[in-house]
């Protein structure tokens, strides 16, 4: 079964570049990572961690997965070499350190992070605590309500402006007024040192309807991986790993765009290897139409 994976996966390795060309053509993506054990070849049979690189194109509906043992900053600069635009990501440093000096990327802080760290210090202080959620969960009820009303881009930065950069202005003194009164090390701590560090990349998503306040769709597509991991246990090397990657990017691609992916990748492995390379296009998911 390993040997027919990877004759399939050949066939389809014709899509890889492809797909991270267009990746890098977007103007906004989202990126995560999500640690991965494979067997290392130079630790003599025993595993190693590596990543999971999951770069989510929201509004063209592509994610992909690219498989590396560093988390180092080497692997976005690498991965978004050629990218030009807003880049919505939490705050590991490795994705500060890749972009530092490129002026035509611009970083976004993800919500959803900054209020992880609330949500683990109620049981520290739950005053505070309860605030910080409580404010910022208004932010979330505005964009649900933008999302069922089925707003024009322009109409949701006009609804942005209004309501939420006040909150966020509110929520920044807040943030400032409120730090030195809680302990460094502890939970509560913790959070506001990371949301004060965060914060004013916050800001950058107000402006664009197109761009949201946390970067979810890329966790959401990591989901798949913890189930991966479960069944599999590792990746029996790092071309596993790679291999697995391919995998993820197109199967979890069709889920997005509502495709069946066993229909999706019978009908790949027929065409793909007389495709010719100006209509390879095609076959990728989100432009497929069934033969």
């Amino acid at each position: 079964m390993n040997g027919w994976e990877e004759i399939c996966y050949r066939k389809l390795k014709r899509l890889l570049k492809l797909f991270k060309r267009v990746i890098n053509q977007q103007d906004y993506l989202q990126i995560d990572e999500v640690p991965i054990q494979f067997v290392n070849d130079v630790g003599k049979g025993k595993c190693g961690s590596g990543y999971f690189w999951v770069v989510n194109a929201p509004r063209q509906k592509l994610v992909l997965f690219e498989f590396n043992p560093s988390r180092g900053s080497a692997v976005p600069k690498e991965l978004l070499k050629d990218f030009k635009g807003k880049l919505q990501c939490d705050g590991l440093s490795s994705y500060k350190a890749a972009f530092k000096d490129n002026e035509q990327v611009q970083l976004l802080a993800c919500l959803a992070h900054i209020r992880r760290g609330f949500f683990k210090a109620r049981k520290h202080n739950l005053e505070l605590a309860k605030y910080f959620l409580n404010e910022t969960r208004i932010i979330y009820d505005i964009e649900a309500y933008c999302k069922h009303k089925q707003l024009a881009d322009n109409e949701i930065v006009e609804i942005r402006v209004q309501y939420i950069k006040p909150i966020l202005d509110s929520i920044k003194d807040w943030l400032i007024s409120n730090r030195d009164s809680v302990t460094p090390d502890s939970p509560t701590g913790k959070a506001f040192t990371y949301a004060c560090n965060h914060w004013h990349l916050m800001y950058g998503y107000l402006y664009e309807g197109k761009l949201l306040p946390d970067n979810n769709g890329a966790e959401r597509a990591i989901r798949p991986v913890t189930l991966y991991r479960k069944n599999s246990l590792f990746a029996g090397n790092e071309h596993g790993a790679h291999r697995a990657a391919l995998y993820f990017s197109l199967l979890e691609t069709c889920k997005l765009n509502n495709i069946d992916p066993f229909e999706y990748l019978c009908d790949v492995y027929d065409r793909i290897y007389d495709c010719p390379a100006n209509e390879l296009y095609q076959l990728l998911p989100h432009n497929w139409k069934r033969s």
